[in-house]
């Protein structure tokens, strides 16, 4: 994959959680409270795991938060006022434990790729320590080879 198409991979990685969100708030909109009350939110925020940024969730989930409560301004009234906040309320506590879910495993994975490229140099260093013991007892090798052919010189 070239530099240029890992680039636009990684911009288009931070459009597709922010057009989600979008397609949530249109769609938390035009609902009535008290139905599904803002929860397919969470979805906009676990498509974050894609995003290269380890703390997106959580800017995603910041911003969501007023969204969700801009939503329940303008939707209509389907059910009680106080059912319809808890459920809200719930929702919004919702994308904010699935966004610290999605911190702490995409942290996970960065420290596992982080171990690896230690484990990667670890392997590197070993083998070239190896491969100059090697090279030494291949030159010791031939040194005693050497000496063995060649006369003892008496003096």
């Amino acid at each position: 994959m070239t530099k240029q198409a890992r680039e636009t991979l990684r911009r288009l990685s931070f459009v597709v959680p922010v057009i989600a969100a979008i397609f949530c708030f249109i769609l938390d909109a035009n609902t009535p409270n008290g139905l599904l009350d803002g929860f397919f939110y969470v979805s906009a925020v676990l498509l974050c795991q894609w995003v290269p940024n380890p703390k997106s969730p959580l800017y995603l989930a910041a911003g969501l938060t007023p969204a969700m409560w801009l939503g329940f301004a303008l939707s209509e009234t389907a059910s009680p006022l106080w059912m319809a906040v808890t459920n809200r309320s719930i929702a919004i506590f919702a994308v904010w434990v699935a966004a610290l879910v999605e911190l702490e495993l995409l942290d996970r994975r960065l420290h596992r790729l982080q171990h690896a490229s230690w484990y990667a140099l670890d392997l590197e260093t070993e083998a070239t320590m190896l491969r100059r013991s090697i090279r030494r007892t291949r030159d010791s090798v031939l040194t005693q080879s050497n000496r063995l052919r060649t006369p003892l010189n008496p003096s």
